[in-house]
C-alpha cells in the first residue's frame, strides 16, 4: 500500500512537473503563421468581436491584479455580450491607488502579450500557460453574470485541455497566437477607445475616469493608451525578431 501510494504521488508529481516545465516547441514557420493569423483575426470585424472577449477578460484582470496590489477589495467582474466589461472594487475613491487601478485596464493586454510571447521564445511555455489558466480561474471566482461565466469557461476549457494534453508544438503555437492577439488586439482596443471619445460616447471609460481624477483630459489618456500599446507592440516585435533565428 505504501509503495502504491508513493508511486501514485511520484506519477502525479511528474505529471504536474512535465506541464509546468514544458518548453513549447515552435519553428519560424509556426511563428509566422501565428502572427499572420492574429493580424487577420484582429483586423476583420467579424472575428474581432470574438477576440475582443479575450481582450476584455485580460483588461478586467488588469484591474483585479493591480487593485489587489494597491489594497483595494475586489467585489465582482462582469463580462458582457457587447464585449464590454466592468470590475467593481472597494477602497479610497481618490489617490495613487485609484490612478493605477484605471491605468491597468487598457495596458493589461499588451503586457500579457509580451509575457506570453516571451514565455514561448525563452522556452517557458508551461509556466506561461499555467499563469494564464491561474488568472482565468481568479476571474471565474469573481465573475457575477452568466455570460461572463460562459466566456471564462470556454477559455479555460481550451487552455486547460491543451495544458493537460501537453503537446509541445501545439502548446507553443497556441501561446504564440494568444500572445500575438493580445499585443495586436490591445492596439485595436485602444484605438477603439479613442474613437469612442471622439464621438463622445465613453463618459464612463477608464480614460474618462482618469480625466476626472487628474487635470489631463480623457482624450489625452485615450491617446496615451494607444501610444503605450504601440510602444510595447514594437518592443515585443523586436524581442521576437531577435530570437527568431534560434527557433527551429
Amino acid at each position: 500500500m505504501i509503495d502504491a501510494a508513493a508511486t501514485g504521488q511520484a506519477l502525479a508529481a511528474g505529471f504536474v512537473s512535465d506541464r509546468f516545465f514544458a518548453t513549447g516547441e515552435i519553428s519560424r514557420l509556426d511563428l509566422a503563421a501565428a502572427v499572420a493569423l492574429a493580424v487577420l483575426l484582429v483586423g476583420l470585424d467579424g472575428s474581432w468581436r470574438y477576440v475582443r472577449y479575450a481582450i476584455t477578460t485580460v483588461h478586467e484582470l488588469g484591474h483585479v491584479v493591480v487593485g489587489w496590489f494597491v489594497g483595494r477589495t475586489i467585489e465582482s467582474i462582469n463580462l458582457n455580450h457587447d464585449t464590454s466589461g466592468l470590475t467593481l472594487s472597494r477602497g479610497k475613491p481618490h489617490g495613487v491607488g485609484i490612478f493605477f487601478l484605471y491605468v491597468a485596464g487598457y495596458t493589461a493586454p499588451p503586457v500579457a502579450g509580451f509575457v506570453l510571447l516571451a514565455s514561448v521564445i525563452y522556452r517557458h511555455a508551461g509556466w506561461g500557460m499555467a499563469a494564464l489558466i491561474g488568472l482565468l480561474l481568479v476571474a471565474l471566482v469573481f465573475v457575477r453574470n452568466a455570460f461572463g461565466v460562459l466566456v471564462l469557461v470556454a477559455q479555460l476549457g481550451v487552455y486547460g485541455a491543451l495544458w493537460y494534453w501537453n503537446d509541445q508544438r501545439l502548446l507553443g503555437w497556441l501561446l504564440m497566437l494568444v500572445g500575438s492577439l493580445m499585443s495586436i488586439g490591445g492596439v485595436r482596443a485602444a484605438f477603439g477607445l479613442v474613437d469612442l471619445h471622439r464621438r463622445r460616447k465613453a463618459r464612463t471609460s477608464d480614460a474618462a475616469i482618469l480625466g476626472r481624477q487628474t487635470r489631463i483630459g480623457a482624450m489625452t489618456w485615450a491617446v496615451g493608451f494607444v501610444a503605450f500599446s504601440l510602444a510595447l507592440l514594437a518592443i515585443t516585435g523586436l524581442m521576437v525578431w531577435a530570437q527568431a533565428p534560434s527557433l527551429g
